[in-house]
């Protein structure tokens, strides 16, 4: 599963994830290792929030195929401005 429309705002990290075969088993990830005061889910724009923090950041890294390239992509244009 990969991770689309990576931002970061606030403290906190904005994405999407598409549905596939494993749509289910990275939801249920999702939720397992990120405690709920440190996630969302955004209806109205169909996106979700996490906290950014180390651990959040390893989890996404850890769970989306493409989690490391986005965060350390996004990471260092942030540093840019």
């Amino acid at each position: 599963m990969k991770m689309y429309d990576l931002r970061r705002q606030s403290g906190w990290w904005y994405f999407r994830f598409a549905g596939g075969d494993d749509f289910w088993d990275t939801l249920k990830d999702l939720k397992c290792r990120i405690p709920p005061g440190e996630r969302n889910w955004n209806d109205e724009e169909k996106e979700w929030s996490v906290k950014g923090t180390d651990h959040n950041e390893d989890v996404l890294m850890d769970i989306f195929k493409n989690g490391k390239s986005c965060l350390t992509m996004v990471k260092s244009q942030l540093q840019m401005f």
